[in-house]
């Protein structure tokens, strides 16, 4: 037959096929819609089926209804008989706009060179110095000026369309630069706040943040009234293992190590461990130093001393005195006394002290009986006792004589 125009692709058509899992059921979903029973071929175990109501099958819409229900065994397919599918390639030059879906060309269907600058729509003129906006417009964009930069120099905003190169805030890919001479900052691997040149170089292991000066340099942690301030140390298994804080709340300091507070500062001075808060608990004081005793009879007289020695630790209220004590001459009478300790003892002390005499040629009673330091409460020295089993009594005076002496007592303050 003869025919204008391309030939007739009929000859290359095929028809939609549909193929069932089966199970013991009289009912199937078809995957196209259809009229009736008659506009597709149902074949069962390779045998055509036919259409119609008391017949084998009945179908409308997506419905396919079966007369028998089929078993899990069985083969079932069907034929779409007005569902052609096109096999054949359409013409060069046939295809329009018209037979495109829309949005049916995606990008993996364009060539990346395909479009370019002539291919927009955009309002404008496509230039060097122009740029696309997102309201479709080739754009200038404006007066911006950059000023002031040099290499690895930070810029900012000082204007509307303006930039300033900031000469002291530099990022050279290592250091963050700032302060009065961050231009030149070069320490760390991290940032470095340098007012001026110290010479010094930052340890490799705290060398994330340098703050920097020629004079004095520092920090300022700074927090309300009732709040604190903090610097933590931690690792992989506690971001708090270690810290170092200050509340403001009782003003005082504490340190923590293993996660536990181990020693506070307390408002007042004093120190107290383990987490302990009471002022009772505090350690106030330590101090070393050196001091003049003397030898004081009860009456006193005039000395002449050979030997003045005296040291003290004062840890807290606790004294410990060393020291020794030489006279050739002495006058007046009565017990002697060791004077001149560096610090008053407690009325609590109460005749109880860890004392004692070493080294001594005082002329005591007699042969068996010893010399022993007494410290006596809310004084400033300590008598001389002389002791024997199941005796003790005061010293006698001794006009000349040499003694080292070691005590412990309970001060003041």
């Amino acid at each position: 037959m003869g025919y204008v125009g391309n030939s007739p692709a009929l000859k290359y058509t095929s028809f939609a096929v549909q193929h069932f899992t089966t199970s013991a059921t009289t009912g199937y979903t078809l995957d196209h819609a259809v009229n009736n029973e008659n506009d597709i071929r149902l074949v069962i175990n390779n045998v055509v089926q036919q259409p119609g109501s008391g017949k084998a099958y009945t179908a409308t819409g997506t419905t396919l209804t079966l007369s028998a229900a089929t078993t899990s065994s069985d083969t079932m397919y069907c034929v779409f008989l007005g569902k052609a599918v096109q096999t054949v390639n359409p013409g060069a030059g046939s295809v329009g706009t018209s037979q495109l879906a829309t949005d049916a060309v995606t990008n993996v269907k364009v060539a990346d060179d395909a479009i370019g600058v002539d291919e927009l729509s955009a309002t404008g003129t496509a230039s060097s110095s122009t740029f696309l906006r997102g309201d479709n417009s080739w754009t200038d964009p404006g007066g911006v000026t950059l000023s002031g930069s040099t290499d690895n120099t930070v810029a900012t905003v000082t204007g509307a369309n303006a930039l300033q190169g900031e000469t002291n805030f530099i990022y050279n890919g290592t250091i963050v630069g700032a302060g009065a001479d961050g231009a030149n900052a070069d320490l760390g691997v991290g940032v470095n706040i340098k007012t001026a040149d110290s010479g010094a170089s930052a340890s490799a292991y705290a060398d994330e943040l340098v703050i920097e000066n020629s004079d004095n340099s520092g920090i300022s942690i700074l927090s309300g009234t009732s709040g604190e301030g903090n610097i933590r140390f931690g690792d992989s298994g506690d971001n708090s293992i270690g810290r170092l804080l200050y509340k403001h709340n009782d003003n005082s300091m504490q340190f923590v190590t293993n996660g536990s507070e181990r020693l506070r500062i307390l408002s007042t001075g004093g120190i107290t461990f383990n987490a302990a808060t009471a002022a009772a608990d505090a350690l106030d004081d330590y101090e070393e130093g050196t001091f003049t005793p003397t030898m004081v009879p009860t009456t006193a007289g005039t000395t002449t001393y050979t030997t003045q020695a005296g040291y003290y630790v004062k840890i807290g209220k606790f004294v410990q005195i060393t020291g020794a004590v030489g006279w050739s001459a002495q006058t007046g009478s009565g017990q002697p006394r060791v004077g001149g300790l560096p610090f008053a003892i407690s009325s609590e002390d109460s005749n109880y002290g860890t004392n004692g005499l070493g080294m001594t040629d005082l002329t005591l009673t007699s042969t068996d009986y010893q010399a022993a330091l007494v410290p006596q409460p809310s004084g400033s020295y300590a008598n001389i006792h002389e002791c024997k089993s199941g005796s003790r009594g005061s010293a006698p005076h001794d006009s000349s004589a040499f003694i080292t002496i070691g005590m412990t007592y309970g001060t003041l303050s």
